[in-house]
């Protein structure tokens, strides 16, 4: 109501001085002027992506590496590439290659970006698993005056990308009002920030060779096996033996974890490991025992223990193992 009472006033006053007909546009204006102006309502810009590679997705360091073109279309005409919004990103360059004004007044502003990402690593089914990658895009102003929209319409990974080790499955988006406990120190409160989210689903290929990163562990096993046709007699050989398959094993341990780095998850790595150094130990106390039994009631019950006992602790890790890759592979 108030609009139209200064508007009615103004004409009348203007009217008066004779300058209605001049200034009669700038009144119009004025007065048929969107309610959408005097609220101040955020402006939409709507972002896009052409993804044009991934690489470098490795887990011990947290993170993975990722190129291409975004761009930023803002119906208000007032979007500036190198202030109004950030890439969250460990390290990233931008570089601004187009900036056009439309004909209806927006504008639309290309950047070419590429970052070095963190990213969480779910690890539990390496080196079978897959990954969510995702590429963050934050206003650097409030949702107050700025919201992201995702360019769903148009936004793709481009078909020449790929990651080395990995399947491409698909690119979908995420958009969310992302609140940080800080007032920036320069804010009267704190606000929440405008985020669109470009989400990239991976998968590790699957290959033979991935059982090849488990060889250690798979030696391992097999001189343990071997520890129970050794004579019963000789204890001296068989634990020397089976201190052999114990470095077999640590030496995989180490290999694997310096390509995944630690993880507080039970994956099949630590299943794998857990249940090799179990057989290791058992068999370890298996000789130890036929030692005795040796010594207490003859070679016969040594030997009938010894193949007995130990063909079944190798079966039960050995049928272990495999529910566990079993597991890992679904």
């Amino acid at each position: 109501m108030i609009g139209p009472t200064i508007t009615c006033m103004a004409i009348a006053w203007l009217r008066s001085v004779g300058l209605l007909r001049s200034m009669l546009p700038l009144v119009l204006a004025f007065a048929l002027a969107p309610e959408s102006m005097a609220q101040g309502e955020p402006r939409a810009v709507k972002v896009g992506i052409f993804l044009t590679s991934i690489s470098s997705v490795t887990p011990s360091d947290g993170s993975f590496r990722a190129a291409g073109y975004a761009w930023f279309l803002d119906p208000t005409g007032t979007f500036d590439a190198n202030r109004d919004f950030e890439l969250i990103s460990r390290s990233s360059t931008t570089n601004v290659f187009a900036s056009t004004v439309l004909s209806n007044g927006s504008t639309y502003t290309a950047v070419e970006f590429d970052a070095v990402i963190d990213h969480a690593f779910d690890v539990g089914d390496y080196p079978f698993d897959s990954q969510v990658l995702r590429i963050k895009f934050e206003s650097a102003d409030s949702v107050s005056h700025t919201i992201f929209v995702p360019d769903a319409e148009d936004s793709q990974i481009a078909e020449f990308v790929r990651a080395p080790g990995w399947l491409i499955d698909s690119l979908s988006f995420e958009d969310r009002a992302v609140t940080y406990q800080t007032r920036f120190g320069y804010r009267d409160e704190i606000v929440p920030y405008s985020r669109v989210t470009f989400v990239v689903d991976i998968q590790r290929k699957l290959s033979p060779l991935l059982f090849e990163k488990f060889t250690g562990f798979f030696v391992a096993l097999f001189i343990t096996g071997l520890v129970l046709f050794i004579p019963v007699e000789e204890l001296g050989t068989r634990v020397g033996v089976t201190t052999g398959s114990v470095f077999a094993a640590v030496f995989n341990r180490y290999r694997l974890e310096d390509a995944i780095g630690f993880d507080a998850t039970f994956g099949i790595v630590d299943q794998v490991s857990f249940l090799t150094f179990s057989a290791i130990l058992c068999v370890l106390m298996l000789s130890i025992l036929t030692q005795r039994i040796l010594v207490a009631s003859g070679p016969v019950r040594a030997r009938m223990l010894n193949f007995r006992a130990g063909g079944t602790i190798m079966a039960v890790h050995a049928v272990l193992i495999v529910i566990a890759f079993a597991i890992a592979l679904t």
